[in-house]
């Protein structure tokens, strides 16, 4: 009988016959049974032997692939069940988190039945084939080119660390990491530099750049079809290459690195076979026109987003693109922090800041702006600011509503002699001010006449000696010394601070 089974088993392998006689698990059995045939004509002892080795063999290799048990689940269980088993799974026998060294190997093996349970196709080989049909299908790796701790990563969006909170990195229990492709391709930015009036009055902006659309020609694929890209026979799917260098007597490095033939990619495809409208990069740059609309009252700062035009990837959601205000500085108007008030300069004379004056100030819409003093008002002090209502920055959204302008005054002093005394009583009487002859501050000591000698303001710069509260000052005014006096602001050799 046994040799019956071996003799069919055999015939469908040599004949490449598609039943699922041929399949992995079937395969394995072959393997088992030809010590079997061999002893069958052996004494009964030896053939009892072997007869218990593949049964000792058979069971070893049904409970390694009893996925169901490993996870604690019903083999009826649905994708919510599973998932549910494999995170408190990971969480207890992750090596992050579990130091036992068995820990590493439990692990393993719930990611091993996670991989297989999880997918639809692999699950239903492995329910008719047993886990041999599986690793058929992915060349012996039930994670598809990936290690657990890549596994881990793709199935909850990140490292164990990110997924427990910053509990640190994977304790070493990596292979190669295959560069995944993101599942949302970056966001473009750009900085868009507006004028001040554009900011008042609004403005339509033509934004034109390349974008990066996914292929036409090979749907992303990089292939023509109907030809496919194959995994890379290189890295075996996992984008990157392990090295082994020498760096010395008895010293080696491991060097992992990006692989050279699929780019990282895990993928590749024959050059005969590659798209000729991308050239097997599965994307290809267009021109691409957005259009600004900058709405009157917007602010610095600000952005305007376009959903979903940024670059494209196959298999990713598209990114934004972000258009980022600023604001070029204006000759005359500055905007106050709150956004909606402007603010200028004025400077006046001396006769027109005290008998009154009228300026024209040019707007950021092309109205001309008549400022006049009110008949009532007072003199303008030199630092006075005074308000215009409603002649500001026009609300977003409500471009009739307006800030305020305000207006700061500085007074232009005549460059001429002191006034004579007759000129100076009419000013005094006018200004209902009369000027003291002498100061009658109350002083001690000796008093000494000095006089007033004219300065150069625009070359002259007032800056302070450093009072030495920081440390920074002192050191630098030790190091400096004044006065070219010999030993001014530094310590005598060999002097020392002694504390009393």
């Amino acid at each position: 009988e046994w040799q019956k089974i071996y003799d069919q088993l055999e015939a469908n392998k040599r004949g490449g016959s598609s039943s699922a006689l041929t399949s992995p698990a079937m395969l394995h059995t072959t393997a088992l049974l030809r010590p079997v045939v061999r002893a069958a004509g052996k004494s009964s002892t030896s053939a009892k032997n072997t007869r218990r080795q593949l049964r000792t063999s058979s069971q070893a290799w049904a409970a390694r692939q009893d996925y169901y048990k490993i996870l604690g689940v019903d083999k009826n269980a649905d994708i919510k069940e599973i998932k549910k088993a494999y995170r408190e799974g990971a969480m207890k026998y992750h090596p992050d988190r579990n130091p036992d060294p068995k820990a590493a190997e439990e692990f393993k093996k719930i990611s091993e039945a996670y991989a297989v349970l999880s997918n639809e196709e692999k699950r239903k080989v492995y329910d008719q084939y047993g886990a041999e049909g599986v690793d058929s299908m992915g060349q012996g790796n039930p994670f598809g080119g990936m290690s657990p701790e890549d596994f881990f990563r793709n199935m909850m969006g990140g490292d164990f660390a990110d997924f427990m909170g910053g509990m640190g990195g994977m304790g070493g229990m990596g292979g190669g990491r295959r560069r995944q492709r993101p599942l949302r391709t970056p966001d473009v930015e750009h900085v868009l530099t507006v004028d001040l009036e554009d900011f008042y009055q609004g403005k339509s902006v033509k934004l034109d750049f390349h974008r990066r659309t996914v292929c036409s020609g090979c749907n992303g694929t990089g292939a023509k079809p109907p030809n496919k890209a194959t995994t890379c026979t290189t890295c075996r799917g996992s984008g990157q290459r392990m090295q082994i260098r020498q760096v010395g007597p008895g010293m080696v490095q491991q060097v992992i690195s990006e692989c050279d033939n699929c780019e990282g990619t895990g993928e590749y495809v024959n050059p005969k076979h590659r798209c000729t409208e991308c050239n097997g990069q599965k994307t290809v740059k267009k021109p691409k026109r957005l259009n600004i609309v900058i709405d009157p009252g917007m602010r610095p700062g600000e952005t305007i987003v376009f959903s979903g035009d940024a670059h494209e990837e196959p298999g990713a959601q598209t990114g934004d693109v972000v258009i980022r205000l600023r604001q070029k500085p204006h000759k005359t108007f500055k905007r106050l922090r709150g956004g909606d008030d402007l603010y200028i300069e004025k400077n006046i004379s001396l006769s027109e800041a005290l008998g009154g004056f009228e300026l024209k100030v040019p707007h950021l819409d092309g109205r001309t702006l008549v400022v006049k003093n009110n008949p009532n008002a007072k003199v303008i002090k030199p630092g006075d600011v005074k308000m215009v209502a409603g002649e500001g920055m026009p609300q977003t959204g409500i471009p009739t509503r307006k800030g305020n302008l305000y207006i700061k005054f500085t007074v232009d002093f005549p460059d001429i002699p002191f006034l004579k005394a007759e000129e100076l009583e009419a000013v005094s009487k006018s200004l209902k001010q009369q000027p003291k002859k002498t100061d009658t501050t109350t002083t001690s000591g000796p008093s000494t006449p000095v006089q007033l000698v004219d300065v150069n303001k625009d070359s002259f710069q007032f800056e302070p000696l450093d009072d030495g509260a920081s440390e920074s000052g002192s050191r630098r005014q030790q190091r400096e010394g004044r006065g070219g006096r010999s030993g001014y602001g530094q310590e005598p050799p060999g002097a020392q601070c002694q504390a009393q």
